[in-house]
């Protein structure tokens, strides 16, 4: 086992190991790994999905993504936008759930004192998101709901404010689901 200090977050590296047996020392094997991201402490937090490219393998870097639809959604997309280039899309087919998790807040920042300011579109009268706080951005069970939106109108943008004010939990990702 090896430590490794001074990393920057969010960043890839390669590791390049070699054994020395003794009398003999083996090939260059190159591990590839990516730190963790810090968590957020500036606020405001601002994310239009503009900048990460576009295509159903293009997620923002800190955030996470779990889904049990067939589709690869969440991920970023042209075809539907508040703003060009792009937003973020999520569905699911009607017997499972796709979410999308913020990067971590802060531990210092209590959840409760923030608010999410954002622009939603449905596709059909069946659609609505649910947001709220995870305990861990990749298990749906830790999710904790504040409020579930659906726009009046299909193939309209509103904007929504969902206050955490009500949340008294330890989670310190914000989740759309």
């Amino acid at each position: 086992t090896h430590a490794f200090n001074g990393l920057t977050p969010d960043t890839e590296y390669d590791v390049y190991v070699q054994s020395d047996c003794g009398d003999s020392v083996s090939a260059n094997v190159m591990l590839s790994f990516k730190t963790y991201c810090s968590a957020d402490s500036q606020f405001p937090i601002t994310e239009n999905f503009d900048s990460y490219g576009t295509g159903v393998d293009l997620f923002p870097d800190c955030w996470h993504r779990v889904t049990t639809s067939a589709t690869t959604s969440p991920y970023i997309s042209t075809n539907l936008y508040y703003t060009s280039p792009a937003s973020l899309y999520l569905y699911s087919d009607i017997q499972g759930y796709t979410f999308a998790t913020t990067n971590e807040i802060v531990n210092t920042v209590p959840v409760n004192t923030l608010k999410a300011t954002f622009k939603l579109r449905k596709g059909t009268n069946e659609h609505s998101l649910q947001i709220g706080v995870f305990d861990d951005p990749t298990d749906k069970t830790t999710f904790v709901p504040i409020d579930t939106l659906s726009p009046i109108y299909i193939n309209y943008w509103d904007e929504f404010t969902v206050p955490f004010d009500s949340y008294t939990g330890t989670g310190h990702y914000i989740g759309f689901m």
